[in-house]
């Protein structure tokens, strides 16, 4: 706690240009940093270590071993995917031209696409979507793929039963259905 204190400390002197250049130094480690962890979970999914080490899975591993949230597990997961099947990308994310959100945006696209299609996505059109996404922001990759293919980020439809009468119903309509629906309630 003192060392934390300590730090503190010198940062309350610093002038706002010191403070601004000190963190953007810090945000330029994390980077890299982020970047090398990814790159050795690479090399530990390639000789399976998860397995070694006990766990049935890399996400399994990811959680437990490396106390990582699910979210944060899945999204490495996601990235590395994409490294791997697209070796170019790898050197993408270490300039920034990429970053490991928007490699798990991308991987989340492509695993919607084959669900719904049955079929796997080329490593030619993964490469094709890799270009697509440069510098993109994580929300601008999301809304790319959004226009893409609208129909794949639709939720599905469901019914729930909530009680012997009562039945929770969720569909898409267009908007002459819920003209309809909104008489029909009135």
């Amino acid at each position: 706690m003192d060392k934390i204190k300590e730090f503190e400390n010198q940062l309350v002197i610093l002038s706002n240009q010191d403070l601004v250049e000190k963190v953007e130094q810090f945000f330029n480690k994390e980077k890299k940093i982020g970047d090398a962890i990814l790159i050795g979970l690479k090399e530990i999914k390639t000789r399976r270590v998860y397995n070694w080490l006990g766990y049935p899975s890399m996400f399994d591993m990811l959680i437990k071993y490396y106390k990582l949230s699910e979210a944060g597990a899945y999204q490495r997961i996601n990235a590395l995917k994409i490294i791997e099947a697209v070796p170019e990308a790898q050197n993408l994310l270490v300039s920034g031209d990429v970053s490991m959100g928007t490699l798990s945006e991308m991987q989340s696209f492509i695993n919607k696409q084959e669900k719904v299609t049955g079929e796997k996505v080329a490593t030619t059109v993964k490469k094709q979507l890799v270009d697509e996404i440069k510098n993109k922001s994580v929300k601008e990759t999301r809304e790319h793929f959004i226009d893409k293919n609208p129909s794949l980020n639709l939720p599905p439809d469901k019914e729930q039963k909530i009680t012997r009468e009562l039945t929770l119903v969720q569909m898409k309509l267009d908007s002459e259905n819920i003209k309809l629906i909104e008489e029909l309630k009135n």
